[in-house]
């Protein structure tokens, strides 16, 4: 009797710890030296354990204007500096343009009027905030504008292998 149940019965595999401890080990160096993605703030990423690592998922929510995509922004221009890693950012709320200027402020330090006007002249503060995104980019700042759904979404990640998402404006989502 023992020996038919056991025939129809899938038994769990019992493992070995030592093993998952070699997994973890292997997924942990494979991550290199500066793999968490840090805010910039030291109060916010000590909370984090330094920032947040390959795996999880942080979420910030606040009113419109309260900062988040500039928080973000600096996060992901702190990323790039500092590591190979690629970031999909899927923006729902804002087009591509806006980004762009939105990163451009955050590299010359000023107000969008400003960086509209740094824009109009030419300066050399612009054209030095530009090959600073791009030498920082080297093609590892996915931008994509628009609504999305699940599955596009899903579709990014699995075809473009990001080592960071943002998803700007979530409730966009359809």
């Amino acid at each position: 009797v023992v020996k038919e149940y056991k025939a129809k019965v899938q038994i769990p595999v019992v493992s070995d710890p030592a093993e998952f401890r070699r997994r973890l080990a292997s997924e942990v160096k494979s991550w290199g030296a500066s793999a968490q993605f840090r805010l910039g703030i030291p109060r916010v990423d000590e909370q984090y354990g330094g920032g947040i690592y390959p795996g999880e998922i942080m979420t910030i929510v606040g009113a419109e204007g309260s900062m988040k995509t500039s928080l973000i922004l600096g996060g992901i221009n702190d990323y790039l500096s500092r590591t190979q890693g690629v970031v999909l950012y899927l923006s729902m709320d804002m087009d591509g343009t806006k980004m762009e200027t939105r990163r451009l402020m955050r590299i010359m330090g000023c107000s969008e009027t400003m960086a509209y006007e740094h824009i109009i002249n030419g300066t050399d503060e612009y054209q030095e905030a530009c090959d600073k995104l791009e030498e920082m980019d080297d093609g590892r700042f996915l931008l994509v504008e628009g609504d999305q759904t699940i599955a596009t979404m899903d579709d990014l990640i699995k075809t473009e292998i990001p080592d960071v998402v943002v998803m700007d404006y979530l409730t966009c989502v359809k």
